[in-house]
């Protein structure tokens, strides 16, 4: 989706995934797999996450 690519967010003619949407997919994808085993009226709380985005070679 263009939405969550690089170039949408103001880096022009990237068009892979955008780092802020990786992270968001990641998040996403945790709070769906905690909330469907936590004890109802309980919140998860995130307070770090250390990512490293890579690049791929283009050639």
């Amino acid at each position: 989706m263009r939405k969550n690519s690089a170039d949408f967010i103001e880096n022009k003619g990237v068009t892979a995934l955008s780092t802020p949407s990786m992270i968001r997919f990641i998040e996403d994808t945790a709070n769906h797999i905690v909330m469907d085993n936590m004890p109802e009226n309980y919140r998860s709380v995130g307070t770090k996450i250390n990512v490293e985005h890579i690049n791929p070679l283009f050639e």
